[in-house]
């Protein structure tokens, strides 16, 4: 088997895991949960939506030269944003590496260890930027007096 093959197939495999690990998180390992999981994942994404609304709301038609105040309320929100994700990065790593129980069937096998970890370390690193993003307008914000969010 090639090189490009095997991470293919890695890839493919890893992608297939997460995909399990993550269906089973959300419906406790039962199949007709499904569309439980995904109406509760949507209402769970509206009641968050209400109050960061209510947060940063007014700030959504800010002018360009910002006050003190509204500088400091923007750049916490953005760390405590970064302080997240970097904690769920953690937990995946613990997640893939450890809770799966199979690093020893992996030094095992005649597969080159470098593949295997660096296919899973981007699959970390594809869930993480895929959360950020979903948490991030979609448009750029504009800081005008007129302009709303434009999320």
């Amino acid at each position: 088997m090639s090189s490009a093959a095997a991470l293919s197939w890695f890839a493919r495999h890893e992608l297939r895991l997460a995909w399990r690990e993550w269906l089973a998180m959300m419906t406790g390992g039962r199949r007709r949960r499904t569309r439980a999981a995904v109406i509760g994942l949507i209402a769970f994404a509206v009641l968050l939506h209400l109050p960061a609304w209510a947060v940063i709301g007014r700030f959504a038609g800010l002018e360009a030269p910002l006050d003190k105040s509204s500088a400091i309320v923007l750049t916490a929100t953005i760390l405590l944003a970064w302080a997240l994700m970097l904690s769920q990065a953690i937990e995946s790593v613990t997640r893939v590496f450890y809770a799966r129980a199979d690093l020893d069937l992996i030094m095992s096998s005649p597969a080159r260890l470098a593949n295997i970890f660096s296919i899973r370390i981007a699959a970390i690193a594809l869930t993480v930027t895929g959360m950020a993003r979903s948490a991030c307008p979609r448009r750029p914000l504009r800081l005008s007096s007129r302009s709303r969010c434009s999320a």
